[in-house]
């Protein structure tokens, strides 16, 4: 069985207005269902721009991103919102936690935003919780949970409405070396039950590893490893 791509990254480009050489020069790049890549380079290659152009953040100066065979410049900011919840999934160094909301209503949040039912929709949460567990965490809000807790939690928020492909910029960046593994495991179970694709932007060569696939992002092109 044939697996359908899930980003295809075209000639892609980007030059800041007042900068001379392009942060980002005809990058070409492509993934597939359930494929699992991550991204290296030194603070500055242009990670996180790159991250930003493949969720429709940014806009390219030249070139052009598929996400589930839809070009980005097609979409207005309107149906942009809506590929985003739809269709990807986020995890960031830092977890972004609603402080006024249970792990549950957290990680419920977005497949609500969708449109979602809240009797299913919590049904599922709670399995997530428990594949991450925190089951005896779902009523504790953001103050109450460790660190490595609270990561968990954004983690499940992400992959809650299933999406295609997950877009991770240093997921365990804050915590320690112990916790960090363990996260980041339950991570890869989670994206790996859903079928998820990943982008994963790290420094860690060991968490890097774990992908199928390693580039390396010098000088705006991208290469593999």
């Amino acid at each position: 069985m044939n697996k359908s791509m899930i980003l295809n990254l075209i000639d892609l480009s980007k030059v800041y207005a007042g900068l001379d050489t392009p942060i980002l020069n005809k990058i070409n790049l492509c993934l597939f269902q359930g494929e699992n890549i991550a991204i290296t380079g030194v603070s500055g290659s242009g990670k996180s721009t790159l991250l930003h152009l493949m969720a429709g953040l940014d806009i390219p100066s030249k070139g052009s991103v598929e996400i589930d065979n839809k070009n980005l410049a097609t979409l207005n900011q309107s149906q942009l919102a809506v590929m985003r919840n739809v269709l990807i999934g986020f995890v960031y160094q830092a977890h972004h936690l609603l402080p006024d909301f249970t792990a549950l209503e957290n990680i419920l949040m977005p497949l609500i935003i969708k449109g979602g039912s809240y009797e299913q929709g919590r049904n599922q949460a709670l399995k997530i919780l428990k594949t991450l567990g925190l089951t005896k965490r779902a009523e504790h809000y953001p103050h109450q949970l460790s660190g490595g807790e609270k990561q968990r939690v954004a983690i499940g928020r992400a992959l809650i409405t299933e999406p295609k492909l997950i877009l991770a910029d240093e997921p365990t960046g804050n915590l320690d070396h112990k916790n960090a593994k363990l996260v980041f495991e339950m991570f890869l179970e989670l994206a790996d039950e859903l079928k998820s694709s990943i982008v994963l932007v790290t420094h860690d060569l060991a968490l890097a590893r774990k992908m199928k696939k390693i580039y390396y992002l010098n000088e705006g092109t991208i290469n593999s490893r």
